[in-house]
Parts: C-alpha cells; sequence; structure tokens
C-alpha cells in the first residue's frame, strides 16, 4: 500500500468466494491491473467465473469497447 492506503497496480489481491460479487470484485481489480488470486470452497466455482470473465471480455471486443490486447492482458 502507498502512503494513502491505496493499493499498487502490482500488488497481489485475493479474493475469497467467486460468486456474483466475488467475481466482479476479482474482474474489477484485474482491470485495474492487479493480479488477482480468485478461490471458492466449491469445486469449480472459480474456473466458471474466468469463463464468465472471458465471455464478458469478448462481448467488450466485439463491441470495439475494448481492445483484444487489453482483454488478453
Amino acid at each position: 500500500m502507498n502512503r494513502a492506503g491505496a493499493l499498487r497496480p502490482e500488488q497481489k489481491i485475493a479474493v475469497v468466494g467467486a460468486g456474483a460479487m466475488g467475481r466482479g470484485i476479482a474482474q474489477v481489480a484485474a482491470a485495474a491491473g492487479h493480479q488477482v488470486l480468485l478461490y471458492d470452497a466449491i469445486t469449480g466455482v472459480a474456473q466458471k467465473a474466468m469463463e464468465i470473465f472471458r465471455r464478458e471480455l469478448d462481448k467488450l471486443v466485439s463491441r470495439n469497447k475494448l481492445s483484444a490486447q487489453d482483454a488478453d492482458a
């Protein structure tokens, strides 16, 4: 954290719970440049969240609201 208490972009963030809220937090943090670790107690839920992220990013790319390079990053 910096002096104001804000996270630096290179910091890792762990999100426990990959439901709608956790998935949203993880997506916003990743978009801000943080490395995100996403966990869930139920097997497969974090992987499903990653699939949802990819679909959402692909939609943004198809609508020219995000570059493919930024989506991949």
